[in-house]
């Protein structure tokens, strides 16, 4: 077979009717037929990554990442969901996909593994493999509370910072450190990802397609629609204008809420300078006061450093370091 279903042009039935004569010709050397084709690709495929693992002459483990997953992770490696939820029907095997987010805040498979049980040994060996392969770790990485996977993040990430998903809250209250955003709150991008939900809705993913090239296909639209079309603009101000010619529709539609409420939300209300830095005090205004106050606004006041030698800018708010983009 050369290509994908793209080229085939066959009805989900054909599809069917294809895999049940295939499953009958196979019958139980399928495992074998999977390590000899994974290993022909790793042979003849550049870029293209294979380890796997027996245990009493029966295959118990698999990873594999083609190049495109290497250079899905090179960029998305900010934040990595990692969850192991999904247990394949016909072989008993837990499929573990790492999951990133895009430059479209969608959810994207980096690659995916497939382990025979949940040790914390079969875990250690898949980290393992993943480091192997990318040569750097993530900067935080967020798992649901299995006690397996916090042992083997442990074990082979030295520099990723571990937190558990947000779902876990109630189950893992005395574990405060490893979930509340307050610890994390200086950790790059932390904000993106805060739940296993996206490694879970892969998982469903690969139940349904068994394969990640369905959503990196899902891709190839959106960046045409951010080339195509342009969004309306809710102000003359040229950040706006710059905005819309840098960011995907997905992550404009953030930034010009942003824009739009700095315009008629928040003040200059102070300016000072130290030595080679600028600190800016901006009032922010607010029409929701607090709960049981009389007062019909409330008001914050944010300092925003900016260096006039490195220029570089930090604001205290810290919305920039948590998402990447660009505060009001």
């Amino acid at each position: 077979m050369i290509g994908s279903e793209k080229n085939v042009h066959g009805t989900v039935t054909d599809f069917r009717n294809w895999k049940r004569d295939l499953n009958v010709f196979i019958n139980a050397s399928d495992s074998h037929i999977l390590v000899n084709k994974m290993e022909e690709w790793k042979k003849y495929v550049p870029g293209f990554s294979f380890e796997y693992k027996l245990e009493k002459s029966q295959l118990h483990s698999i990873f594999w990442a083609d190049e495109v997953a290497k250079c899905n992770y090179k960029e998305l490696s900010d934040i990595i969901s990692f969850d192991g939820t999904y247990r394949t029907n016909m072989y008993n095997m837990k499929s573990v996909p790492f999951t990133g987010i895009d430059n479209h805040r969608r959810c994207v498979t980096i690659i995916a593994g497939l382990i025979r049980d949940e040790t914390a040994e079969s875990y250690t060996w898949l980290l393992t493999c993943f480091i192997k392969t990318f040569r750097k770790e993530p900067n935080m990485i967020v798992t649901d509370q299995d006690k397996s996977m916090a042992i083997a993040i442990k074990e082979v990430f030295k520099t990723a910072k571990h937190r558990l998903a947000c779902g876990t809250l109630c189950e893992r209250c005395h574990q405060r450190s490893t979930w509340i955003p307050a610890y994390f709150i200086d950790t790059e991008m932390f904000g993106l990802m805060r739940t296993t939900s996206r490694s879970e809705s892969e998982n469903a993913f690969f139940k349904l397609y068994k394969i990640s090239s369905k959503s990196r296909s899902k891709q190839e639209p959106l960046d045409a629609q951010t080339i195509k079309k342009n969004p309306k603009l809710l102000t003359q101000l040229k950040i706006e204008k710059h905005a819309l010619k840098v960011y995907t529709h997905a992550i404009f539609a953030i930034i010009q809420k942003e824009i739009y409420k700095a315009l008629y939300s928040c003040l200059l209300d102070k300016m000072d300078k130290e030595e080679e830095t600028e600190i800016y005090v901006v009032k922010e205004e607010k029409e929701k006061a607090k709960e049981g106050s009389n007062e019909e606004k409330q008001f914050f006041h944010y300092k925003v450093l900016h260096n006039s030698k490195d220029r570089s800018m930090v604001c205290t708010c810290r919305h920039y370091l948590r998402y990447g983009l660009l505060c009001r």
